[in-house]
């Protein structure tokens, strides 16, 4: 009787384990990046909004399937590794770089002609 109580637990147990890491994948530097990127241009769209910012931001970890816990645990790892930390944020300079470019272009292009 005992024997099967505790396999019963164990079962149970790995389980539960199995079940939370699937709904919440481990967070990759790719993700990271990505997701600081869309974090910092909505704090660059709702600066003077702090609750569209709020929620602009909880749209955001909804929509990656990551939660702020487990960024900012990957923010503290990355802390540990300066080396990592500037790779990454290169990454992350070199995609806000772009953005702004793209957004700069698509706003220069409305009502314009084009160049012959």
């Amino acid at each position: 009787m005992k024997m099967r109580v505790w396999i019963g637990f164990i079962i149970l147990f790995a389980g539960i384990v199995g079940f939370s890491r699937r709904s919440h994948p481990l967070m990759t530097e790719e993700d990271f990046v990505n997701l600081y990127v869309q974090l910092a241009r909505a704090v660059e769209e709702n600066l003077a909004d702090s609750l569209a910012l709020h929620n602009r931001q909880q749209e955001i970890f909804e929509k990656s399937g990551f939660t702020r816990e487990q960024f900012d645990d990957y923010t503290k790892e990355l802390d540990k590794n300066p080396e990592r930390w500037q790779r990454v944020w290169s990454k992350i300079e070199a995609q806000l770089k772009e953005k702004e470019k793209s957004a700069k272009q698509g706003k220069g292009t409305k009502g314009e002609k084009p160049d012959k």
